[in-house]
């Protein structure tokens, strides 16, 4: 990529050189014309340019990074970054609920004399209730194949 002038700077003009064009010449036919006296006429003078000025810009220095020569600041920089966020977690999220053991411990209680009272139901007593007939249904059945 081509540099370019920094801004406000001026560049000087530079002159243009003319170009010879070269023509070829193919065998033209000689014609004597009559010499006639041009007046003559005086060159003009071109008028000087004036002088570009370019002007110097004051480079500035570049500064390199001074290295401290030690971890120990990004190190100490980690443990205070780690404590302020520890201590945020600790004091500003919810507590943990402390009464829970004992609401556990007073459901398994409930739940154990839940399971006694289940075990001292006794067992229905099904030998009162008659047995079924079905054979009405099966001599439709066999009567159908």
């Amino acid at each position: 990529m081509a540099k370019q002038p920094a801004r406000g700077r001026k560049t000087p003009a530079k002159p243009k050189a003319a170009k010879a064009k070269v023509e070829k010449v193919i065998e033209a036919e000689v014609v004597e014309t009559p010499i006639v006296a041009e007046p003559e006429v005086e060159e003009a003078t071109p008028t000087p340019e004036p002088d570009v000025v370019i002007e110097a810009v004051p480079e500035t220095p570049v500064l390199e990074p001074q290295s401290s020569g030690s971890v120990m600041p990004a190190i100490l920089g980690g443990v205070v970054a780690g404590a302020i966020g520890f201590g945020a977690a600790y004091f500003l999220l919810p507590k943990p609920d402390t009464t829970l053991p004992a609401m556990v411990k007073s459901q398994s209680v409930e739940i154990a004399g839940l399971r006694d009272q289940i075990a001292a139901i006794p067992a229905p007593d099904f030998s009162a209730i008659p047995a079924p007939d079905f054979s009405a249904i099966e001599a439709a059945q066999v009567e159908a194949t």
